[in-house]
């Protein structure tokens, strides 16, 4: 009973830890940014690129928690202190002044970046403190890559099974005193 009941147990735990989140990269680079509305005046930059490490259950999903950003739009780079994860309708967005990812703030270095699904590219558009307006680009390249799963199991993990190896030892110690 004690080898069946451990055989159900660890099947359980291998089902959980094959569905938990991967971590990617993402590698992007955009140019000829353009006004959004009529009127405006050029871009003061022209070209960015950057690079974000994400978890999520593929590149497609909703991505869980951002580990690592780097974004560099002609001479003003952000990093992962100034930005935010945000879920948009229409892919994985990642914003710069924090609770305003969706909208630029005006007057200040601010941007948006938005991954569509499937790889199919990214969008950025940004503010600049140096001249009023908001510009936007699309992606000229984007790369989706999985990163190494590393073979040390999550703090839960170890909990859940420690707990089941517990609750598993005190019903074999209750069986044989009864």
């Amino acid at each position: 009973m004690f080898k069946k009941m451990m055989a159900i147990a660890s099947a359980f735990l291998f089902s959980i830890s094959a569905a938990q989140a991967a971590d990617y990269k993402v590698e992007f680079s955009v140019s000829g940014f353009g006004p959004v509305a009529p009127g405006m005046t050029p871009a003061p930059f022209n070209s960015a690129f950057g690079t974000a490490i994400f978890s999520a259950a593929s590149p497609d999903a909703t991505w869980e928690v951002l580990k690592s950003f780097n974004l560099t739009i002609g001479n003003t780079s952000y990093t992962l202190a100034d930005a935010e994860l945000g879920a948009y309708p229409y892919g994985n967005s990642i914003g710069g002044i924090p609770d305003t990812w969706e909208y630029l703030q005006p007057g200040a270095n601010d941007f948006f970046v938005i991954f569509a699904p499937g790889g199919q590219g990214a969008t950025l558009n940004y503010s600049s403190a140096a001249r009023p307006g908001f510009w936007t680009a699309a992606s000229q390249s984007v790369t989706f890559t999985e990163l190494a799963v590393s073979s040390v199991p999550e703090l839960e993990t170890s909990a859940m099974l420690l707990a089941g190896l517990a609750l598993t030892g005190a019903m074999a110690r209750r069986r044989r005193l009864a």
